[in-house]
């Protein structure tokens, strides 16, 4: 019998390693479904995860966007962000969601009129609790929880408002104005430090990012102190972290001044900007495995779209990289780790919808569509 010559040998060898490569490959394609709309939605302005349950999502929505006029709510899904239902909170436009770690069957949601609802069965139905709580516009919020491992554990309740910080001891049920020492009663974003077991956490320290910088209280919100003494001066804190390691590292994002980072506890700031090619900082997310990986959302605010998108820091900060492929929208509004797998990470945007990466920046991303999309040019200046 003649011999195959070797070099068609190692040809033929070579395709059909391909072959079989392609086919585990396509296998191997995630297949996302759509986050249904099954109630009014708007573009997307915040995303919560269930700590215990990481499966269940909830995004908060505001009317406008992609999806009309036909105001906002609050969407959950069940399963990772595959299907999604509206619950009873229809028609208002949110803008912040916070889940009690101790008992994420607990959440409340912040909305555009100033209301803060507050739902004890995961989402299914809300009630306004506003006793006391007098703003017209709230931004932010956070919850404080004594001992996370207590289910009924006391917690606490912030609020960023456009009147400034209000605190409730009661699960919502009365609020009252906690702003002295703050120079600006303009509080778009709110901070505590992140539950950790393996750490001493100090539940009454509370951050709040305001139109003047950044402010620390150490009681509870009792009093304030601006964190920026010595350092470089920065405005309008658009949202906060903290990370959960060390929770003397606090990254801050700024609409328009890019991101900063402070190593001691909010006393001084340091701008980290390397790669960020957007400075308008709309969100930050840490790695709860490897406070390392850090993602920023950007877009839109006093720098437009260029360049925005989502960027990927694995290095604390010290550098960025965008990583957009599939996102189809420049302005991303909110970012959200999966605490059980930190590879996924979510992303709401401001016309798009949520999108999913299962690879922590590595993988492509997914619209609300399951499909793949092809990866925006950072710089093009998009509406």
């Amino acid at each position: 019998m003649k011999k195959m010559p070797r070099a068609i040998l190692t040809s033929r060898i070579l395709f059909f390693m391909l072959i079989v490569n392609v086919f585990w490959l396509c296998r191997a394609t995630p297949s996302y479904a759509a986050w249904t709309d099954l109630g009014p939605e708007g573009y997307i302005s915040c995303l919560a995860i269930n700590p215990k349950n990481p499966d269940i999502i909830y995004a908060g929505t505001t009317h406008g966007g992609n999806f009309g006029n036909t105001g906002g709510g609050v969407l959950e899904s069940t399963n990772g962000g595959a299907s999604k239902h509206s619950h009873s909170l229809k028609g208002d436009d949110i803008t912040s969601l916070a889940i009690n770690p101790a008992n994420p069957s607990i959440i409340y949601a912040g909305t555009t009129a100033g209301d803060v609802f507050e739902s004890t069965n995961g989402g299914t139905s809300w009630k306004a609790v506003n006793k006391g709580l007098t703003a017209t516009y709230i931004y932010s919020l956070a919850i404080s929880v004594l001992n996370p491992k207590i289910k009924t554990s006391a917690f606490v309740i912030y609020a960023g408002t456009n009147d400034g910080v209000y605190k409730s001891t009661d699960g919502g049920t009365s609020w009252k104005a906690v702003n002295t020492g703050l120079t600006s009663t303009y509080v778009y974003s709110l901070a505590v430090n992140p539950i950790n077991p393996k750490i001493t956490v100090n539940p009454k320290i509370v951050y709040a990012g305001t139109q003047d910088g950044v402010f620390v209280s150490t009681n509870e919100g009792t009093s304030w102190n601006a964190a920026k003494p010595g350092s470089t001066y920065f405005t309008w804190v658009t949202c906060l972290a903290v990370n959960p390691v060390n929770q003397k590292i606090i990254y801050a994002g700024t609409n328009g001044e890019g991101a900063y980072e402070s190593t001691d506890g909010g006393g001084h700031w340091n701008a980290v900007n390397k790669g960020l090619n957007n400075t308008s900082v709309n969100a930050l997310a840490i790695n709860p495995l490897n406070p390392k990986i850090i993602y920023a959302g950007t877009g839109g605010g006093s720098a437009g779209t260029k360049g925005g998108g989502v960027y990927e820091s694995t290095s604390g900060g010290a550098s960025w990289t965008p990583f957009n492929t599939g996102l189809n929208d420049p302005v991303v509004k909110c970012l959200a780790i999966n605490p059980g797998d930190p590879k996924i990470v979510y992303a709401g945007t401001n016309n798009r919808g949520v999108y999913e990466n299962t690879n922590g920046g590595d993988g492509a991303y997914y619209d609300i569509y399951g499909e793949p999309i092809e990866e925006i040019d950072p710089e093009d200046d998009q509406p």
